[in-house]
């Protein structure tokens, strides 16, 4: 569930820093970048930076347009649900319906780059366009003119990867 990986990924920050990690650059893609943003506006300081890859950021449409449910308080807790295919504890659903993204990007003060396929049939190029306009501080947004939802052909990961190293030379106290 989304609010129990939040809580994983803030042990994970605390272990990297009792380590000595002196620079947190949090990366994450689809589900695990609205994780990282969740994760981000509620630890304002705990992070340098952020890649979000092809994030989910109007959860609500998303959900809608998964389920064909507008109200999703009709859902019973039990059970399960599909979602593009997958079957979902209906939790997840109820869950995920609570939490507020819009917020999260609002409390923001890291630089995000934001990495979007045009073509992403699964989460809408909209989401980036959205969040980047939210976002308040350093931002860059990346399309990847005729990239899907995964992003996995090798000329996504050159652009991903290109893209992230200048991102991370630009906003790291340790680039070189």
């Amino acid at each position: 569930m989304i609010l129990k990986e939040i809580k994983d990924l803030g042990s994970a920050v605390t272990f990297c820093k009792e380590e000595g990690a002196e620079e947190i650059h949090l990366f994450g893609s689809s589900m695990g970048a609205l994780v990282c943003l969740l994760f981000a506006g509620r630890n304002r300081n705990s992070i340098s930076s952020l890649t979000l890859i092809a994030i989910p950021f109007d959860i609500e449409k998303l959900l809608l347009k998964a389920t064909g449910i507008a109200d999703l308080r009709v859902l019973p807790k039990e059970g399960h649900s599909s979602f593009d295919g997958i079957l979902l504890k209906n939790s997840f659903f109820l869950e995920a319906k609570t939490i507020n993204p819009l917020s999260a990007a609002k409390e923001i003060t890291v630089p995000t780059l934001v990495i979007h396929g045009a073509n992403d049939e699964v989460v809408d190029i909209e989401n980036a366009y959205r969040l980047v306009s939210t976002l308040t501080r350093n931002r860059k947004l990346v399309v990847i003119g005729d990239g899907d939802h995964n992003l996995t052909r090798p000329e996504d990961i050159r652009t991903i990867r290109d893209d992230l190293l200048l991102f991370l030379a630009e906003n790291s106290r340790f680039s070189s």
